[in-house]
């Protein structure tokens, strides 16, 4: 997958949501909090290594999400800090 792709796949959907903190005024209903529940952890296996260092060397949101991903997925022993790149 493109570094396109990954944005699209792992970052877009996800980003503005989670950093309101699921909250009803933006995500609307109970239900639609628990469907996005639902779909994070769907596709929380489909990360990758590569997938998470791109996002992590990408930008900010990239990098918060890379966080997510790691957190919810079988990837605990990455740490962010080794894949920043010096500024």
């Amino acid at each position: 997958m493109d570094s396109e792709g990954v944005y699209l796949k792992f970052v877009e959907p996800f980003y503005l949501q989670l950093m309101h903190g699921l909250s009803p005024e933006i995500t609307g209903s109970a239900q639609r909090r628990a469907t996005l529940c639902r779909e994070m952890a769907r596709i929380a296996p489909e990360t990758t290594d590569l997938y998470l260092r791109a996002l992590w060397n990408t930008g900010y949101r990239e990098a918060l999400m890379a966080s997510w991903w790691s957190g919810l997925s079988e990837h605990r022993d990455l740490q962010p800090g080794e894949y920043i790149q010096e500024l």
